[in-house]
C-alpha cells in the first residue's frame, strides 16, 4: 500500500505543478492582454482628441475667414 501512496502522492504533486503552471500562463495572458487594452484605450483617446482639435482649428479659421471676408465686403 505504500508503494501506492507514494505514486498518488507524485500524481498530486505533478497535478499541482501543471495547475500552477496553468495558472501562471493564464495570468501572464490576462496581463498581456489588459496592457493590449489599455493600450487600445490610450491610443484611441488620443486619436479622438486630435480629431476634436483639428476640427476645432478648422472650424474656427473658416469663421475668421469668412467674418473677414464679410467685414472687407462691408
Amino acid at each position: 500500500m505504500k508503494v501506492f501512496s507514494v505514486l498518488d502522492n507524485r500524481k498530486a504533486h505533478t497535478h499541482t505543478q501543471l495547475s500552477v503552471k496553468i495558472f501562471s500562463l493564464l495570468n501572464e495572458l490576462n496581463n498581456r492582454v489588459t496592457t493590449v487594452a489599455t493600450a487600445t484605450v490610450v491610443v484611441v483617446v488620443i486619436a479622438v482628441v486630435v480629431v476634436v482639435v483639428v476640427v476645432v482649428v478648422v472650424v474656427v479659421v473658416v469663421v475668421v475667414i469668412v467674418a473677414a471676408a464679410v467685414w472687407w465686403w462691408w
